[in-house]
């Protein structure tokens, strides 16, 4: 792997004592497509969260580009150019789908958002159609869409996505994962958890599971989606 633009170590996050992520380490290059998998209550959300400055740190460090960020605000590691689409989307339903997409601009470095507005429409041309309309009349794949896109405005290095697919009809999963290979092809790095664990696998290269909050394997995803452990504990064979 090339020099990784960000690394993690031993990363610890802990709710009321209770420990949810325990020494988590993992490294990521330049647009790369990686995944974390496990079962609910892995850890995979609170990494994600601690990642981008959402959830404090009860040890370890996260480095970006060299520089550890992790004593930085949630602000901050966006104008750095990480940005997470939450689970459960998170849209303002009262405002429509240009307003919503507009407030991921706040962290912006001093590019041009008109231009990445229609970046994100020529990305998901159905946002495009609905830009007027109300988020919360919006179904849920497009809303998941729009979640993408605000976080897209923010002109991403790195595109944390936390489970992308849930909730969706199969149809709307594979237009939502058509989308996230389109940003990756512009060179956006992903980061994707994933509880589908044969569809993040097959959408990436390289992948770890998470189990207990600790990581438990790590290597390529074609590697791991031939692992008999995960297959019968994530895979369903």
């Amino acid at each position: 792997m090339t020099t990784p633009i960000l690394q993690v170590r031993d990363l610890r996050v802990s709710y009321g004592g209770v420990a949810a992520v325990k020494g988590v380490d993992l490294s990521v290059a330049a647009a790369e497509r990686v995944c974390v998998i496990g079962a609910n209550g892995a850890g995979k959300s609170s990494l994600l969260r601690a990642l981008v400055g959402l959830e404090p740190l009860a040890g370890g460090s996260v480095i970006w580009r060299g520089e550890r960020i992790d004593h930085l605000p949630a602000f901050e590691r966006a104008r750095r150019g990480i940005s997470l689409v939450p689970e459960g989307r998170g849209v303002f339903p009262r405002l429509t789908v240009q307003e919503n997409i507009r407030i991921g601009g706040h962290a912006r470095r001093g590019r041009s958002m008109a231009a990445d507005i229609e970046r994100v429409y020529s990305l998901m041309p159905r946002l495009a159609e609905r830009r007027l309309q109300l988020a919360g009349t919006l179904s849920g794949g497009e809303q998941q869409m729009l979640a993408i896109g605000r976080a897209m405005i923010g002109a991403p290095d790195l595109l944390l996505l936390d489970e992308p697919s849930m909730g969706l009809a199969p149809m709307m999963v594979q237009t939502i994962f058509e989308v996230i290979a389109g940003i990756a092809s512009a060179g956006v790095t992903i980061l994707l958890v994933e509880q589908n664990a044969r569809l993040a696998l097959r959408s990436t290269t390289r992948a770890w599971v998470l189990d207990g909050g600790r990581v438990m394997l790590a290597g390529s995803s074609a590697e791991l989606a031939d692992d008999p452990r995960v297959r019968t504990a994530y895979l369903g064979d």
